[in-house]
Formats: C-alpha cells, structure tokens, sequence
C-alpha cells in the first residue's frame, strides 16, 4: 500500500485531541459508541501542542496519519505522542496507565492494544508496571530494547568518514535526526531499558516484532540502509535499529514474529497480523 505523505505543520490544528499534558498526548482517530476495543498506537512521534487551542508548536518532521492509513477494520484508534523532553521512561508510562485505569472514556472497552513501534514501544510495556485495573495486550515493534547508536550523533559522525560515507551522511542523518527528534535521546544510551521491569509483562500479553531491512524500494531507503549497516557494525537492522536491540529473549513474551521491513513501513507490516 502506497501512503500519501502528510506532514505535521507548526501553527496547524491538531483534530481530535482527547488529552494533552506535559507528558502524554492522547489523539482520537476513530471513535464509535458501540466499540468494545481499541487500538491504542505510539509511533514515537513528539509533538508540543497548545493546552487552548491545540495548535501544534514544535514536532517531529514525520507523516501525519488518519483513521484510512491504518486500515483496522474494527475497534476505536487513538495515537499517543511523546514529550520533546523526557524526565524519565516512567513520567510517560505512569500517566497513560492512570488514564487507562481511571479514565472512565476506558470503561466501555473489553479490549484494550497498545502498539508501540521504536521509542515507543519501550513506553508501553513499561507501562504494565502501572497498570493496576486492567488488562492489555502491547505489542513492540522494532523497538529498540538494548537502544541504538543511531541515536548518538557523534557516534555516527565518527563511523562516517570515508567520502562516501560522509556523502550519504549529509544527505540522509540531518533528516533522520528530525523525523525522530534523536539530539539529546536517552534512546541511544541503555538507561531507559534498564529501567523497564518485564516481569510485570506475566499478566498482559505482550508479543514483539522484529523488523530487518527487505528489499529497499527507494534510492533514499537503501542509503538509509548503507548507513545504519556502517553504524551498527554491519548488523542486521531495519535501517535505525539492529535486530540484536530488537530481539529481547524475555520468559513473559507470549510470542516473537520477524518481519521484513524497514523502520518506517514496521508498523504497517505488523498490523497485518492485527487484520486475521
């Protein structure tokens, strides 16, 4: 499927936000009174919006999607945002447990899905930590469990120096820094994982999915590919995040399915299995 590309613009509305504080944004896609599930979906996207007016005030450079991109053929959609600056993995985390628990909007559903791809996935399934009500079903997807050196500037700066290495980096780093808001991520480094406590999983079903680069199908794609390879010491990776990151070998994962994608294309890989 062919997504049309639909970017978050500084100064535009944000429809459908259904909760917004300094650490949580809530955006409700799809909404119907007689649903008794709902997909709740993070895709490690950061987005300041107006507390007044919704109006966005600073975001991440990626692509704005609607109810149709998903294609779920049932339950209610909402997207979760992150915070630009992240206190602490449990500052997020806590905030969408309380809401799940105690938010009477959550009552009416009898199943709940928290889809969280990269960053994000780490969000959701620390959130079972908190979780004390209810029960959910998260799926992780290309996460990165051990992080990824991708994330570190430097680092990457420092394995590119030949001259087309340095070529590629100019032309494709700069833009992958603002689609996922890397400078100053804890995501490169291992303290956000090490502060996940999995063995809270045991009650939840928690499946994860590991995403390594297919065929690329873009000029763009296969450059993205070179570089995360160079990076990444020539491991296995779905262009951001080695399988070795992804790959976490946990007694309360219910199941693990590899899946040929790239970071970007993960998500909508994954939801296929969501589709049976």
């Amino acid at each position: 499927m062919i997504r049309e590309e639909k970017k978050r613009v500084v100064g535009f509305k944000l429809e459908g936000v259904a909760y917004n504080t300094s650490n949580l944004l809530l955006r409700l896609l799809r909404y119907e009174p007689g649903n008794k599930k709902i997909n709740i979906i993070c895709r490690g996207i950061h987005i300041k919006v107006s507390g007044i007016d919704n109006m966005i005030i600073k975001c991440d450079d990626a692509d704005i999607l609607e109810v149709e991109d998903y294609q779920l053929p049932y339950g209610d959609i909402m997207e979760m945002y992150l915070p630009f600056n992240v206190k602490s993995i449990d500052s997020i985390s806590k905030k969408l447990a309380n809401r799940i628990d105690k938010d009477e909007m959550f009552n009416k559903y009898n199943s709940i899905v928290l889809i969280g791809v990269g960053e994000g996935g780490l969000y959701l399934i620390n959130a079972a930590k908190f979780l004390h009500k209810r029960t959910v079903r998260i799926a992780t997807i290309a996460t990165p469990f051990k992080g990824t050196m991708m994330a570190d500037e430097r680092f990457v700066r420092h394995k590119t120096k030949n001259p087309i290495d340095k070529m590629i980096y100019k032309m494709i780093y700069e833009e992958i820094k603002k689609k996922y808001h890397f400078p100053n991520r804890i995501v490169s480094g291992v303290k956000l994982v090490s502060d996940i406590q999995y063995y809270y999983l045991a009650k939840h079903r928690w499946i994860n999915f590991v995403a390594s680069h297919g065929t690329a199908k873009t000029v763009k794609e296969a450059l993205q590919y070179r570089l995360a390879k160079k990076v990444l010491n020539s491991s296995d990776n779905d262009g951001l995040v080695s399988v070795v990151s992804q790959d976490c070998d946990r007694k309360e994962l219910d199941k693990k399915y590899d899946i040929r994608a790239s970071h970007d294309e993960s998500l909508f890989e994954a939801l296929e299995y969501f589709k049976g």
